[in-house]
């Protein structure tokens, strides 16, 4: 990405310089990280590599808006020190009940959740990664590093890039880490210091089954991106959209229910227990593996969710028939 001059007077005058998204005045940046809301701000860290840096040893850094549109860019939030090598991606929470301890005043503890790269001047896999934690006691403004990390040992290969969300029924903290491959780590605990390992869940392959229920709420679109192709449903249209195609699709009892089988060249797509029926053919980028959800210009609420990893029928030898 090209390096923008902080010295310059009129950063928007820059006919390279995106007008309508956040860019750092400076150097490069990557990956979002925790953001959070808090007492009426948005808070927005990203890798940030600062002018004379190299490697791995990225800062979060850090802007904060009223509007999602008109941002400040602060200091750094969290920077590589005498025990971390790099800060790598990761989440924040805002810990509106004290789990940690960590509260000493008024404002609630903010709490960031990373992937330290390694230690200083020894990055991965020379030292590998472990999962760190720092907090912030003043809305976000700074963080102080947590003296007994890492919370997560090394565990395997490059495990790396945590989020974090409250589960309010069992009263614990959730994270889902990345750890080799197609892998991924699922662990809880109550205080964010210590994680019990759940189980696994691995995602390899190109063939899945989906059976979603999504309470639109507040959202103006959501779905699934399949493959880097959307399966979209439009809230104010009630309509459903893939690969070209578009079909109406009212909620049933508040909920929008889809059931898609992905082949390797197909997409098939049942709404609301069969009222929707609709087939298409595609063509994927080979590498893109990915599955994922979203929503648009709001929060919906995923009610139930489902995937699974299907085999191909053709592996197994029949008896002749």
């Amino acid at each position: 990405m090209l390096r923008f001059a902080a010295s310059r007077k009129n950063l928007s005058a820059d006919r390279h310089r995106p007008a309508c998204h956040f860019v750092s005045p400076e150097s490069t940046l990557n990956d979002p990280n925790g953001q959070v809301y808090y007492n009426g701000l948005y808070h927005l860290c990203f890798q940030h590599m600062p002018p004379g840096r190299t490697g791995a040893y990225k800062d979060w850094g850090h802007a904060v808006s009223t509007d999602l549109v008109h941002w400040k860019q602060l200091t750094s939030a969290i920077t590589p020190h005498r025990v971390w090598g790099g800060c790598w991606s990761g989440s924040a929470v805002v810990d509106w009940d004290n789990t940690t301890g960590f509260q000493r005043g008024k404002e609630k503890p903010i709490v960031a959740i990373l992937t330290n790269a390694g230690e200083p001047n020894t990055p991965p896999p020379s030292a590998p990664n472990t999962q760190c934690i720092a907090f912030s006691l003043d809305g976000g403004r700074t963080f102080t590093y947590y003296d007994k990390n890492p919370v997560l040992p090394h565990l395997v290969a490059e495990n790396r890039d945590p989020k974090v969300v409250w589960h309010a029924p069992t009263k614990k903290w959730i994270m889902a880490l990345y750890l080799t491959g197609n892998d991924y780590g699922l662990y809880a605990w109550p205080n964010l210091k210590t994680w019990e390992h759940l189980g696994n869940v691995s995602l390899p392959g190109d063939l899945f089954e989906i059976q979603a229920e999504i309470e639109p709420g507040a959202a103006a679109q959501f779905g699934f991106d399949v493959r880097g192709h959307k399966v979209e449903y439009d809230v104010k249209e009630r309509k459903l959209a893939a690969l070209g195609r578009t079909a109406s699709l009212s909620p049933e009892n508040g909920r929008i229910k889809l059931h898609v089988l992905v082949d390797r060249t197909s997409v098939e797509i049942f709404g609301n227990d069969g009222r929707l029926s609709m087939s298409s053919c595609f063509l994927p980028k080979a590498e893109n593996k990915g599955l994922g959800v979203f929503s648009v210009g709001g929060t919906a609420r995923i009610a139930s969710l489902k995937v699974y990893r299907l085999k191909s029928a053709w592996n197994r030898q029949y008896a002749a028939l």
